[in-house]
């Protein structure tokens, strides 16, 4: 048999009871265990501190010792010394101090002294007393005196087999004894059962257990009957330690009841009768209770029931958010995590954990942790603080301070060390760190964890009591509650998100700084015209402040930019990141297997086999390429650029990277695609963001589900469809809970297991434009690739210029008053200065900088020389603030810039710029705006075009920009402007620049065709000039004397039309212009574009594709005939058509001449012409869209600017003489004219059509028609009746009818140059006397979405023709364009289009469901 030592009973009390608190909770808990009804009572009985005792032993013995040495110089009098000790004794001792003092007074020398003092600290006690059972004279042998006995243990096991709903003890190992061992050498105990007639004692002095030679028998320890009882009925136990091993103060006892007794039993917990008293030399020391009053003030809470119920996991979490930091309603969310959910969460996948290093988990750990219960109170110091006093506020702080951190009970009592100061089991501070939003540290947390021995025998502690043993059963209770932290984390940035964005954007702390800082300014210009001179000094001094102070909330606005475009760049990286490690993963499989087939050839020798493991090696070097080549639209570039793409073809791609992992997990594939590809123009990395994150979620959840059910069979399905392109994706595995299915699509959300936890998928597919919601503002503009800002104004300029300061008495003023002293304070800041030489001194730069510096300081001197120039800055300070505003509600970051701003323009994606750079506002203020912008564009290199806003204070801005955007060459899709005035209105700078991001991509593309063009066409004429100077003079003459004499055409016409053509092979000889004409074709794939200007006319783009400019036509050939092939006659302006007439008294007729070219050139050729007939249709919005076949010419200009279209009636032939043509078409007797002549092309495919040919030679074909209109708004009123919906004055609501080509529906859209006012007025339409049947859909106008649509997709799917009333809708939320024009699109019908003057009559009856009735009336220029 081993034996043991005397002095491994310390060495294992020692390891076993590693702290003071925790000897007193097992001395307490035994109290408890024994079933004392008076709960347990502490009592420390302090005669002399033992740092005293130690200190004045110390010197005592050093007193001897100078005794011994004869060294009397050294010893203060025994008298002296005595009355020192005596000092030290604690007078609320009581008894103990008599007794201590009595000691003292009888010693008569430092031995005696020494004596007394170890009697003294003998006196020193600790007693805890319980009344519970006691312990027999037997039971202190056969029980107490044996380390480890299993009499608890036995009766635990039985009641956790018996279903027992109360544990009968808190303690099991029968180690509770050696806890007095830590609090000091002496032991006694007295106890006694009821059934005992005298009390039962033992002794036991730790210190002799500390000798080496000593083994554990050799240690004499037994009990003995003592006196008799107090009370018969007596029974219980004192514990008495003497000999301390700590210095027990009253404050030291004070802190242990704040910091461990008043936490030793669960403040929130329902178990009663546990009561715990602490006396200090016979006065009562205060235990803290957690008072519910203080439970009231937590900002949120979280509540969580883990159950088996029915056989299956589930985990019941309340969470409420009661103020969170802003103004909202108390939000309460009760949810239920299934099964499902809980797998998922907690324990993951087995490979996922183990490559995490983190302990393994089996599914079965999740039934047998047992039940258990937990509360989280969060506490916010900030918001506390508010509204409280400062009295108020410190004992909030100071309970938080004593309750703060997440505490583990069982059965009521506290099981060590969780929620101590240094213990972070839930690792709350590091998660915390690492999330985004609310930090939910220790600091900010109350609560706590409930378990039962009997409910949770799994959970066991440690023998050493520092905290439960490392299982299965331990990690699932840990990640529970990490997961409930997680959810209140969740739910608190959801409702952040939802309330305090929305209500509390950033623009108003904007605004209120702009407004403080301008009163200051306001305030100090007063302040310093009644201030006398002597105190200037003051006001300068606050002028001083507020300077700092605009530069601060400047600086800090910036900074504030900058982290959020930092955030949206992290995000951005995130989303890269997770797909990088998903895809590298697979990269080091892929590897191993290539490493594992290369080894396997070292021991091959046949070739056979090597050939198939060399296909081996080169299936799994293929994978490892598919990867790679995933990771290029992934990148930050890639997933902002936007390209068109076959979507059939990249699910392809991605899938195929997928197959070894498909394989590996067993995963069944359904891949269903259409019969032809489908095109999509899209962020190409955002669509393969989206399909990587789905794949990866379905194989975590159905991996899952597969160890959980080993007969489960993953399946992933995979829908590809066209009208509208979409995907669909679904799998078998187990699903998303209701509860969460709107949550998925927020960001972090995320119900993994923690190392996988990221809340992603379902965020990218909402920004991808799937999802039950489209791209946030702020996404919007980052798609774009809208990623930096310029504000371009001269209010930002710090020095005037000389051209500004034009106020001749403020110049005057100043040099009259700086005469003699006064000129040298001038001379001071210039030298140099002359009053005399005035004239030279206005136009003299650096001495108008002088001034200006030194301004404050001369102030008295300068008059009113600056003050226009300092009014207009202040004036203008609003209307830049509201800009930049604007730029940081988007996170654009930005920076601002005065006159010198190309440098920073070169850069920016995003201009926004004065219209005149200028305190005069002139046209040379315009100019030098429009020729900077220029320059820096020139300087931009190969960099996109940027976007640019013009803004302006002049009232005819909508002129002016125009004006301005044709001089510095901008397209209108990349341009918008607006008045400063409309600055200071919520959201109107933002919807310019969202206006201009939604089309950006287009209009780049658009700019870089004309560019490539123009840069390319420079190119061609250069090539093509070489090419002609090829031809000489005796080149000219050989084609004179063998073709054009022949011909009879003029060599002058001639040489153009070979100029023309080889122009045009040398510009379509250049790919990268056909490269830019492709990127045009993504455009037609988007919704209707916005009508972005007015000013432009898509019909004079076509006619100039249709007919010869009328200049070369009016070129003479040399030709016999007036007329060519081509030419278009029509009757001559000013002139009545005559009955019997060439036109037979018509109007609308018109011939096209069909004879072939060389015939009417030639002097012997026809004598006769062939003409076809055409009739002249108005081109009118109230008949649907005319179609337009190999038959028609869609657009012909006729005398006043009327436009027609033309339909050739192939049956009508007319026939002209030579003669007769010459005569009708004198220039001043004839009645007919040459309206047009068509080009070769169009002018051939009207000549087939004639002779009946089937091939078809065809033009360019017709753009869509666009007609101008004007329009006024009415509502329904409830009598039948309508009301004119007024507009600000000088507004008018403008915009066109789009009709295609051969479609059946129009589309009205309204001009964005009114958008503003006319959002303002439906946004305040009252609604009270609508007419029910039309208040629903005005209703639906009154959103700021729906409003949008208005002047971005405009109302569509309006039935031709419009000669009748017309329902108008808008496009659904969510629903796609249609692909063809023939198709009707999805709309919310929300209104009327009627183009009578009369709405009441053209309505009649429908007049109450009409909506918002919008009079239409045709612009007379279309």
């Amino acid at each position: 048999m081993f034996k043991v030592t005397a002095r491994t009973v310390l060495e294992l009390g020692s390891e076993l009871i590693s702290s003071d608190a925790i000897a007193f909770y097992e001395l307490i808990k035994n109290g408890i265990d024994a079933g004392s009804e008076d709960g347990v009572t502490i009592k420390f009985d302090i005669a002399l501190g033992r740092r005293d005792y130690q200190e004045t032993k110390a010197q005592i013995l050093r007193a001897i010792e100078c005794q011994d040495d004869d060294d009397s110089g050294e010893i203060i009098e025994i008298e002296e010394f005595k009355e020192v000790l005596s000092d030290k004794l604690n007078t609320e001792a009581g008894d103990f101090w008599d007794d201590a003092s009595e000691l003292i007074d009888e010693s008569d020398s430092y031995e005696d002294l020494l004596i007394a003092l170890e009697k003294i600290n003998n006196l020193n006690s600790i007693t805890i007393s319980d009344t519970g059972s006691g312990m027999s004279l037997t039971e202190l042998n056969t029980v107490f005196l044996v380390i480890g006995t299993s009499s608890r243990k036995s009766e635990i096991d039985s009641a956790v087999a018996s279903g027992a709903s109360h544990t009968p003890f808190l303690g099991e190992k029968g180690i509770g004894r050696l806890s007095a061992m830590r609090l000091g050498d002496g032991l006694s105990v007295r106890t006694a059962k009821a059934t005992d007639k005298s009390y039962n004692l033992i002794d036991i002095d730790w210190s002799a257990f500390d000798d080496a030679s000593k083994m554990i028998e050799d240690i004499e320890v037994k009990p003995k009957r003592g006196s008799k009882k107090d009370e018969p009925d007596f029974s219980g136990t004192d514990v008495k330690i003497t000999k301390l091993n700590a210095d027990w103060s009253e404050n030291r006892v004070d802190r242990l009841a704040i910091d461990d007794f008043s936490l030793l039993v669960n403040p929130l917990g329902k178990v009663s009768g546990q009561r715990i008293a602490v006396f200090w030399n016979g006065k009562r020391v205060k235990i803290r209770r957690l008072e519910k009053s203080f439970l009231s003030h937590a900002n949120a809470l979280v509540r969580g029931k883990y159950r088996v119920v029915n056989g299956s996991p589930e985990l019941e979490l309340r969470i409420e958010l009661i103020n969170i930091g802003f103004g909202h309603p108390k939000e309460v969310s009760i949810e239920t995590a299934t099964a499902d959910i809980l797998r998922g969460a907690l324990v993951g996948p087995k490979a996922k954990r183990r490559r995490m290093n983190k302990r393994d988990i089996d599914y079965s750990a999740l039934y047998r942790v047992g039940p258990f219960d937990f509360e989280l109170y969060w506490f916010n110091r900030s918001i506390l603080r508010k509204g409280r006093s400062t009295g108020e506020y410190d004992a909030l702080r100071n309970l938080l301070d004593q309750w703060m951190g997440v505490r583990l009970y069982r059965d009521g009592f506290r099981v060590y060390p969780y929620g101590s100061e240094d213990d972070d089991w839930l690792e709350l501070d590091k998660t915390a760190l690492a999330s985004k939003g609310y930090a939910l540290n220790r600091i900010q947390l109350v609560g706590e964890v409930e378990i039962g021995r009997l409910q949770n025998p799994q959970l066991i502690d440690q023998t050493n009591r520092e905290g439960l043993r490392q299982t299965p059963e331990e990690a699932i209770l840990k990640e529970t509650v990490q997961f409930a932290v997680e959810r209140l984390r969740d739910e608190m940035n959801r409702v952040t998100r939802e309330q305090k964005d929305a209500k509390e954007p950033f623009i108003a702390d904007e605004t209120k700084t702009a407004d403080l800082e301008k009163r200051m300014k306001t305030a100090i210009q007063s302040i310093r015209k009644v201030v006398p001179s002597e105190h200037r000094e003051v006001v300068q001094e606050l002028e001083l402040m507020r300077e700092e102070f605009a530069r601060y909330t400047a600086q800090a606005r910036e900074r504030i930019a900058d982290m959020e475009k930092d955030a949206d760049q992290m995000l951005a990286m995130a989303g890269i990141g997770l797909m990088v490690e998903v895809v590298a993963h697979e990269l080091t499989r892929s590897a191993e297997d290539a490493l594992d087939v290369l080894n396997s050839l070292k021991r091959k020798t046949i070739p056979e086999e090597i050939r198939r493991r060399l296909e081996s090696l080169r299936a799994s070097m293929t994978s490892i390429s598919k990867r790679l080549r995933i990771l290029d639209p992934l990148s930050v570039t890639g997933r902002q650029r936007r390209e068109r793409f076959n979507l059939d073809e990249l699910l392809n791609d991605i899938l195929e990277a997928h197959e070894v992992q498909f394989e590996r997990h067993q995963v069944k594939l359904n891949v269903l695609l259409p019969a032809r590809s489908i095109q999509v123009s899209a962020v190409k990395g955002m669509v393969v963001q989206v399909l990587e994150n789905l794949i990866s979620n379905s194989l975590y959840w159905m991996d899952i589900e597969k160890q959980r059910k080993m007969s489960f069979k993953p399946e992933l399905t995979i829908l590809v469809e066209n009208n509208p392109p979409r995907i669909r994706f679904a799998d078998n595995g187990p699903g998303i809970s209701k509860q969460y299915k709107d949550r998925v699509f927020d960001l972090f959300f995320s119900l993994k297991d923690k190392s996988r936890r990221r809340g992603r998928a379902f965020f990218y597919l909402r920004l991808s434009g799937g999802g039950r919601r489209g791209l946030s503002d702020r996404q919007l503009v980052l798609e774009a690739g809208i990623c930096s800002a310029i504000i371009v104004d001269d209010g930002y300029d710090e020095i005037p210029q000389v051209a500004e300061l034009l106020d001749e008495d403020g110049w005057n003023s100043l040099f009259d008053d700086t005469q003699g002293a006064e000129a040298a304070r001038i001379e001071a800041l210039f030298p140099g200065y002359n009053p005399e030489a005035w004239e030279e001194l206005k136009s003299n730069q650096e001495f108008v900088d002088a001034l200006w510096q030194n301004r404050e300081a001369i102030r008295d001197l300068l008059g009113e020389l600056f003050d226009v120039y300092e009014q207009k800055i202040q004036d203008n300070r609003p209307f830049l603030e509201a800009t930049e505003a604007a730029l940081n509600t988007l996170g654009i970051p930005f920076q601002t810039c005065g006159r010198d701003f190309v440098e920073a323009a070169v850069n920016a994606d995003l201009i926004i710029i004065d219209l005149f750079l200028g305190i005069q506002q002139g046209v040379r203020d315009r100019q030098l705006t429009v020729e900077r912008l220029k320059e820096a564009i020139t300087h931009r290199g190969n960099r996109p075009l940027p976007s640019i806003i013009l803004m302006s204070q002049v009232p005819g801005i909508h002129d002016l920009a125009r004006d301005f955007r044709q001089d510095a060459q901008l397209h209108a899709s990349a341009f918008r402007h607006i008045r400063k005035s409309d600055l200071s209105k919520p959201g109107r700078m933002e919807g310019r620049i969202l206006t201009l991001a939604s089309h950006r991509s287009d209009s780049q593309a658009l700019a870089t065709f004309v560019d490539t063009w123009e840069a390319k066409a420079i190119n061609a004429v250069q090539a093509a000039a070489g090419t002609l100077r090829k031809i000489d003079i005796d080149d000219l003459q050989h084609i004179r004397s063998m073709l054009l004499r022949f011909e009879g055409l003029n060599t002058s016409s001639y040489m153009l039309d070979i100029f023309d053509r080889v122009l045009q092979f040398e510009i379509e000889s250049h790919s990268a212009v056909l490269s830019a004409a492709i990127r045009l074709d993504e455009i037609a794939d988007d919704p209707a574009p916005l009508m972005i200007s007015n000013d432009r006319d898509t019909y004079a783009v076509l006619e100039q594709t249709l007919f010869v400019n009328p200049k070369r036509r009016a070129h003479a050939t040399g030709a016999e005939w007036p007329i060519a092939f081509g030419d278009i006659l029509g009757p001559k302006p000013g002139n009545l058509a005559k009955p019997r007439g060439f036109f037979s008294g018509r109007t609308d007729l018109v011939f096209f001449v069909a004879s072939p070219e060389c015939d009417l050139i030639r002097k012997d050729g026809l004598i006769t012409a062939l003409l076809v007939s055409g009739s002249l249709k108005k081109i009118d919005m109230a008949k649907p869209g005319l179609a337009v076949t190999a038959k028609t010419t869609p657009v012909i200009t006729m005398d006043e600017g009327q436009r027609f279209q033309v339909d050739w009636d192939f049956g009508d032939l007319r026939t002209i003489k030579l003669a007769q043509a010459k005569r009708l078409l004198h220039a001043d007797s004839g009645d007919v004219s040459i309206v047009a002549r068509l080009r070769e092309g169009s002018a051939l495919n009207l000549r087939q059509q004639l002779l009946s040919n089937v091939g078809r030679v065809g033009e360019l074909a017709p753009l869509p028609r666009s007609l101008k209109f004007r329009a006024d708004l009415h509502i329904p009123l409830q009598n039948g009746s309508t009301e004119p919906v007024a507009m600000p004055a000088g507004v008018t609501i403008t915009g066109n009818v789009l009709i295609p080509r051969r479609g059946k529906f129009a589309t009205v859209i309204i001009d964005s140059n009114c958008e503003d006012e006319l959002t303002e007025v439906l946004l305040g339409l009252n609604l009270t006397n609508v007419a029910a049947r039309s208040k629903s859909m005005l209703e639906t106008l009154k959103e700021q979405t729906r409003i949008r649509q208005i002047f971005r997709s405009g109302f569509q799917g309006i039935d031709l023709p419009l000669n009748i009333p017309r329902v108008v809708g808008l496009l659904k939320l969510g629903e796609e364009q249609p692909d063809t024009d023939e198709k009707k699109p999805n709309t919310d019908k929300v209104g009327t289009v009627i183009n009578s003057s009369e709405p009441e009559k053209e309505l009649g009856n429908k007049v109450k469901s009409a909506g918002l009735i919008l009079q239409i009336v045709l612009d007379e220029a279309n």
